[in-house]
């Protein structure tokens, strides 16, 4: 009811209640209603809804490659399940499914399953390891830092605008 109104009185609410129950206990009413209004949040449900059954490059969502991070990730479990051991050690406690090339396509043989572990080892065996936008390579800042350099100078070196966010990186993964 309108705000200027007050509020429904018990009684106007009761009747409603009623009502709405009686209504809803009639299949073809229900049936109507859900054709009408769907689910109850204002979407068609099944066949009626004009998404169905339009999956992957069928539904005009889709983008493909042009796809972010979390999308493709959502796509890789859908097609290849939930990453149930990991491929290097054989741990069996929360596998991820790891990009090899890390260049993120719709190519299912590019994803290996890993423990946060061996994902970790394998993103910085290969450059991959990635702190905020920057992509380090940890041995070589341990090269730096044995030769007596700064962290200012590696920073300079790395072309990184703050000697800090080498700093952060080495205290997280040296």
């Amino acid at each position: 009811m309108d705000k200027r109104y007050g509020k429904k009185p018990q009684w106007l609410k009761d009747k409603i209640s009623k009502a709405t129950k009686e209504a809803m206990a009639r299949p073809e009413i229900r049936r109507k209603l859900v054709e009408l209004k769907g689910n109850g949040n204002g979407f068609k449900g099944g066949k009626l809804n004009p998404m169905f059954g339009k999956e992957d490059d069928k539904s005009p969502n889709w983008k493909g490659n042009k796809a972010k991070y979390g999308a493709i990730h959502e796509w890789v479990k859908k097609h290849k399940g939930k990453a149930k051991i990991c491929s290097i050690c054989g741990d069996k406690k929360r596998i991820q499914w790891a990009n090899v090339d890390h260049k993120y396509k719709r190519n299912l043989e590019d994803y290996i399953s890993l423990c946060p572990r061996c994902h970790t080892r394998y993103d910085i065996k290969n450059n991959f390891k990635k702190f905020g936008k920057y992509s380090f390579d940890i041995c070589e800042i341990k090269k730096y830092l044995k030769s007596g350099m700064s962290f200012r100078k590696i920073a300079k070196k790395l072309n990184v605008s703050s000697h800090h966010t080498i700093i952060n990186f080495y205290k997280k993964n040296g």
